[in-house]
């Protein structure tokens, strides 16, 4: 469930919580600079507890506060880690072509690994770009499972991949076998 930045976390928070009622697994994505207090990043927590989301994307996010609690993904991911040990599958975002503003980051990716049980790729449908960046990250010391989202074998249309029905395929890396239909 995409945060966006037209939108309060809160609703994001209550519609990962209504499709999971609704029997879909949801990663519920969580922006740092969305938090404005620690409290609410514990009562957003025990709302996805309570409502069996246990799977979160987080991510530094656009400035939307002046004085947000967290200003980057990792204090965050530190964060739900002291709130909710071991109670959340956490993913934190890759950029194989890099990120607009941090460009690879890798020196951040290894401190968030700690946290994390995942790296997600983001923005990047180029097979070959993913893979590049894997051995980067395994070179990099960054050793967690990657799965590639939005990705397409080279030659196929930008549809491939995206399921069918709106439903995604997630990519595990470095095999490129499908790994679960989310």
């Amino acid at each position: 469930m995409a945060a966006l930045p037209r939108h309060d976390i809160s609703t994001t928070i209550e519609q990962a919580i209504s499709l999971s009622a609704e029997g879909y697994r949801v990663t519920a994505h969580l922006p740092a600079r969305a938090y404005q207090t620690e409290d609410q990043l514990r009562r957003d927590l025990d709302k996805l507890r309570t409502g069996c989301v246990s799977d979160l994307l987080i991510v530094s996010g656009d400035p939307r506060n002046t004085r947000p609690a967290y200003s980057s993904s990792a204090e965050l991911a530190a964060a739900i880690e002291q709130n909710a040990r071991g109670q959340f599958r956490i993913g934190v975002a890759g950029y194989p072509e890099g990120h607009p503003v941090t460009g690879l980051d890798l020196a951040s990716l290894q401190a968030k690994q700690k946290y994390a049980s995942s790296l997600v790729t983001q923005m990047c449908i180029d097979p070959k770009v993913v893979a590049d960046y894997s051995g980067r990250l395994r070179n990099a010391a960054v050793n967690l499972p990657i799965l590639g989202r939005h990705t397409r074998p080279s030659g196929q249309d930008a549809s491939h991949g995206l399921g069918q029905n709106g439903r995604r395929h997630d990519i595990t890396l470095p095999t490129w076998q499908d790994a679960r239909d989310g």
